[in-house]
C-alpha cells in the first residue's frame, strides 16, 4: 500500500446537533450550519405529517417525507461544500 503525503496541515471536523459541523485547522475555528434551523424544518414537517395522518392521506405523507429528506440532504451538501472551501 502506497502512502501519499500532500502536506503537513491537519484538519479536524466535529459533527454535532446544535452546530452541524465545527471545523478547525492551524488554529482557525469555523462553525458551519445552524442546528436550530434544522430543528425548525423537522418540526414543521412532523406537524404536517401528523395532520395528513389524521386525514388518512398516506401518499401525501410519503411526499412530505421525501421533501424533508431532500431539503436536509441539500443542507448537508452545502455544509460539506463549506468545509471543503474552508480546507482550501
Amino acid at each position: 500500500m502506497k502512502k501519499l503525503i500532500y502536506g503537513q496541515n491537519i484538519m479536524w471536523v466535529d459533527l454535532g446537533i446544535k452546530v452541524p459541523a465545527c471545523v478547525t485547522t492551524n488554529g482557525k475555528l469555523k462553525f458551519i450550519g445552524n442546528g436550530r434551523q434544522n430543528k425548525v424544518i423537522r418540526r414543521k414537517f412532523k406537524v404536517e405529517r401528523k395532520q395528513l395522518g389524521k386525514l388518512k392521506k398516506l401518499k401525501a405523507i410519503k411526499k412530505t417525507n421525501n421533501k424533508e429528506n431532500r431539503i436536509m440532504q441539500d443542507k448537508d451538501n452545502k455544509y460539506s461544500k463549506e468545509i471543503i472551501k474552508f480546507a482550501k
